[in-house]
């Protein structure tokens, strides 16, 4: 598996996200969206009451699969928030998910 890459652009590239409750879910998702495409996990957000927000990237179809098996994979065990590709996001997305922890970041 490639090594998370927090500071790659993300301009001509696509931004995949899968939202649950519980870490353990969210490794579950993490899983099974490196596993069902080529994606790399960029970010990791905690966010508090156990929410767990797993951002990955790559070309846009690569995330709509990585988001579909991650989003599975977390509906299976019942923690399912949210999940969402977004294609060739703003400079402005960009900036903000800067800021947020890296994906090996404890």
């Amino acid at each position: 598996m490639d090594e998370p890459q927090p500071d790659c652009e993300l301009d001509e590239t696509s931004l995949g996200f899968v939202e649950t409750l519980g870490l353990t879910t969210a490794l579950e998702a993490a899983d099974a969206m490196v596993k069902s495409a080529r994606v790399r996990l960029y970010r990791r957000r905690q966010p508090g009451a156990g929410l767990t927000l797993i951002l990955c990237v790559g070309e846009l179809a690569d995330c709509q699969v990585a988001v579909a098996a991650g989003a599975a994979a977390a509906a299976g065990l019942g923690e399912l928030q949210a999940a969402h590709v977004i294609a060739r996001p703003g400079s402005g997305l960009a900036d903000w998910l800067t800021q947020a922890t890296p994906f090996n970041a404890s």
